[in-house]
Formats: C-alpha cells, sequence, structure tokens
C-alpha cells in the first residue's frame, strides 16, 4: 500500500506536469491549447505508472496495474460527475478563474496576447476580469482549459482540485506510513489534514487561490 501511494503521487503530478509543460511550451511556438495534450499526458502518466509497478510489485505486475487503473479510472468518473452535479456557485471563481480557463480555451495565448485585445473579440467576458487574467499565475487554469477543450464542459475543470487531493491524500499516507504508523492511524490522520472543511469546500469551485 506504501509503494502504491508514492507511485500514484509520482505518476498523477508527472502527467500533470507534462500536461502544463506541453501547454506552456506551445505558447511560446504560438500554439493554443491543443486536444492532442492530454493523450500525450495521459500515456506519459501510464508509462510512469507501469515503470514504478512493475519496479515495486514484480511478483503481481500485472494484477497490481491492473487493479490501478481501474480504481483510478473509478475515482476519475466519481469526481467528475460530482463536479457536473455541483456548480462552482463562488463569485471569483466564475468571474476570474473560469473566464481565464475559457479564454485559454478559445485561444488565448498568454505569452504574446493582451488581454484586452483578445477579449474585445468575444461575446461574452467579465470586465472585471481582465487584470486577473492578464497578471494572474496560470497552472490550474491551463490544466483546466485542456479538460475543457476535450470534454465541452466547464465544471469538469475543477476535477483538477480532487485529483491534486488524491495526490496529498496518497503521499501523506506515503510519509505517516514511514513513521511506521498503523494503516488504520495513517489514513486517519490524512484524513483530518487533507479532508478538512475548507478543501472539502475548495474542491466545488475553480477558487483556489
Amino acid at each position: 500500500m506504501k509503494n502504491i501511494c508514492l507511485n500514484w503521487t509520482i505518476s498523477i503530478l508527472t502527467g500533470l506536469f507534462a500536461l502544463f509543460f506541453l501547454t506552456s511550451a506551445g505558447y511560446i511556438f504560438k500554439i493554443s491549447v491543443n486536444p492532442a495534450y492530454m493523450p500525450i499526458s495521459f500515456l506519459i502518466f501510464f508509462f510512469t505508472l507501469t515503470f514504478l509497478t512493475f519496479k515495486t510489485e514484480q511478483k503481481y505486475f500485472v494484477k497490481s496495474l491492473l487493479a490501478q487503473i481501474i480504481v483510478l479510472f473509478d475515482f476519475i468518473i466519481l469526481t467528475g460527475v460530482l463536479c457536473c452535479l455541483i456548480p462552482d456557485a463562488s463569485f471569483d471563481g466564475i468571474t476570474y478563474h473560469q473566464a481565464m480557463i475559457i479564454l485559454l480555451k478559445l485561444g488565448l495565448n498568454p505569452v504574446y496576447d493582451n488581454v484586452s485585445t483578445f477579449t474585445n473579440n468575444q461575446e461574452y467576458v467579465f470586465a472585471s476580469s481582465i487584470p486577473y487574467v492578464e497578471n494572474f499565475l496560470k497552472l490550474h487554469e491551463i490544466i483546466g482549459a485542456n479538460i475543457y477543450n476535450i470534454f465541452g464542459k466547464i465544471e469538469l475543470a475543477k476535477i483538477t482540485n480532487y485529483i491534486f487531493m488524491l495526490c496529498s491524500l496518497c503521499y501523506c499516507v506515503y510519509t505517516l506510513r514511514n513513521f511506521e504508523l498503523s494503516k488504520f492511524k495513517s489514513f486517519f490522520w490524512t484524513f483530518v489534514l487533507i479532508y478538512n472543511p475548507i478543501c472539502v469546500y475548495q474542491c466545488l469551485s475553480n477558487y483556489v487561490d
């Protein structure tokens, strides 16, 4: 279990970093959010997980890998449905962060484009969001724009919150297990630390300052 937690953390973060890196590198070459980025990032995640699983679970490699993929797939489906059922109700999440995701999906290039000029050609944008779209860092929004570009559901961008929370949970369990805490105590204290009311609420919103 301890090795699986570490493998998931490394694999998922590697896939997310690949998605962010590909998109950011594309901006330098004047390529906007591209549908190819998600499949490439998924393959990087899959190969990383496969390698780490083979390295740590050689005896039951195939069964372990299949079980992990099924559990992660179920997690993505469950949290994706949750994201769609519970819309973002925060003002900042809708006007700033969601607006940034939409503009990135529509082709905004944060390296070269002026946001004010770009939004002049758009039918709808919150005027108050322009300074924030111009100046804010865009890690969460770049990942969200790729998800929105593939699936066409803006609420699905929030799934990034659940994925990062899963990584936090896994790494926290791995760390506590290294202190030789029992599985029960490791999961209990991880749950208390990770699934506090603030984090749970933030998962329901794109407002992740």
